[in-house]
């Protein structure tokens, strides 16, 4: 069961850190082990670091390219972290032998929602992961691209998952809501999207995404509620 529905990601500096924490969101991101640049990578001793001063009802998500099994441990084993999102190539076999060895993570794969192939790889790793999060594809970079893709696609892969579904790919304050009323996902999972133009997470926009985002998914679990029979 994936333990949260809206996710701030991208956590680079304290400051960061004291932002998004007085928004309250129920889980943040910490990108480590990056395999192209990315302005939002930090060290695994940030992340130690960060999570003694996150308020305990957050929960830390480790966000890594790594593509083995070994490399994902050492760095959960340096950050402390209990869930890790998985944005590299890493092989289904090295997921299995994640979960093998650390029964107790939390393991989630993203994949590119834009991209034909999508399909086929998440039939093979459904059944190893606690989540899937579709985010865009993009030359050259994994994610955080700030760029949407069709929710069209993303509703259509949701019907035929049987693991919960994270949805990402330049969400933002302003269509957050749709979003989610068009594909009907478990959770929402921001980065960009709530930063200033320095790159830094701007507080106004954390605060009207998480209020937008739990709004819209309590919308949809109500209307996804069988209606009560009349006596």
């Amino acid at each position: 069961m994936l333990p949260y529905q809206v996710k701030i990601c991208g956590i680079r500096s304290a400051q960061d850190l004291k932002v998004v924490s007085e928004a309250k969101p129920d889980a943040v991101g910490f990108i480590v082990g990056a395999r192209h640049y990315t302005p939002d990578e930090v060290s695994p001793n940030f992340v130690r670091f960060a999570i003694e001063l996150l308020p305990e009802e957050i929960i830390p998500v480790m966000v890594t390219h790594v593509t083995t099994a070994k490399e994902a441990l050492d760095l959960l084993d340096q950050t402390g972290c209990k869930v890790v999102q998985l944005h590299g190539n890493i092989p289904p076999e090295e997921v299995y032998l994640l979960m093998k060895k650390a029964p107790e993570l939390t393991v989630i794969k993203a994949f590119h929602a834009n991209r034909a192939e999508s399909l086929v790889l998440i039939s093979l790793y459904t059944g190893l992961v606690d989540a899937i999060i579709l985010d865009t594809a993009s030359d050259g970079r994994v994610g955080g691209t700030g760029k949407t893709h069709d929710w069209k696609v993303s509703a259509r892969i949701s019907q035929g998952l049987t693991v919960p579904l994270i949805l990402a790919g330049g969400l933002t304050p302003d269509n957050v809501d749709l979003a989610i009323e068009q594909v009907a996902p478990h959770a929402v999972d921001v980065n960009t999207g709530v930063e200033d133009e320095e790159g830094n997470k701007d507080i106004k926009k954390v605060r009207t995404f998480i209020k937008k985002a739990k709004q819209a998914l309590e919308k949809i679990q109500i209307e996804s509620k069988p209606a009560l029979k009349s006596s």
